[in-house]
């Protein structure tokens, strides 16, 4: 029997993908999906697309929609926006406010729009369903050692 001090658990943490709260988004009429299950821009040909996210997902696939042919690539963000400079064809929103009846997204500035789809690039839950209850960390959605 040996004890030790620490135990890594380096299994990866890619496989729940983090979906925020949003007021209303049962009223979305139009695809919703995270960059978690995002294959191809070609999906999106012809449609107004909304990135949520901050980081590399939201600025790697937006610009990949937009290659292949999306109508228009819109980004927002939580609690900051992306510090990347996009090119002037990518619409820059503030937070989301909520969807209305309609199936429009409302943002906090009072804009309105309708989209075809959602990408959510929004991280991942940080989970170990492997682990019993007693083991398993108790932490937000980063985990940093001590």
């Amino acid at each position: 029997k040996k004890q030790f001090d620490y135990i890594i658990v380096a299994v990866g943490h890619f496989s729940f993908p983090n979906y925020p709260t949003i007021k209303g988004i049962d009223n979305f009429k139009g695809r919703i999906l995270h960059s978690h299950d995002f294959r191809k821009g070609t999906e999106f040909k012809g449609q107004d697309v909304l990135f949520l996210g901050g980081s590399y997902s939201a600025e790697d696939i937006s610009l990949q929609c937009l290659k292949y042919g999306a109508k228009t690539v819109a980004m927002t963000y939580r609690s900051k926006p992306i510090k990347y400079t996009f090119p002037d064809c990518v619409q820059r929103r503030s937070p989301i406010e909520c969807v209305n009846k309609d199936g429009n997204v409302v943002f906090t500035d009072g804009h309105i729009q309708k989209f075809d789809a959602m990408i959510f690039c929004t991280g991942y839950l940080t989970k170990f369903p492997f682990m019993p209850g007693n083991l398993t960390l108790r932490c937000g959605n980063i985990v940093y050692p001590p």
